[in-house]
């Protein structure tokens, strides 16, 4: 996987809980490139998406 438009489909139907082990699932599916700017940004805009539904979940979310 060599898109940072990839890591969508990658992590469709997986449980959101463990945020920690989907961001290093997100990382193994981009070795094949270099992790830049751009992909560093969209592993940021995941990565909050993953916090916030988490905190959501357990009433901790503001």
């Amino acid at each position: 996987m060599s898109r940072i438009r990839d890591l969508v489909p990658a992590l469709l139907g997986r449980d959101a809980r463990p945020v920690e082990a989907l961001w290093a699932h997100m990382l193994d599916q981009t070795r094949a490139t270099t992790v830049g700017a751009i992909t560093s940004l969209g592993f940021a805009a995941v990565d909050t998406v993953l916090w916030d539904l988490r905190g959501r979940r357990t009433g901790e979310s503001p």
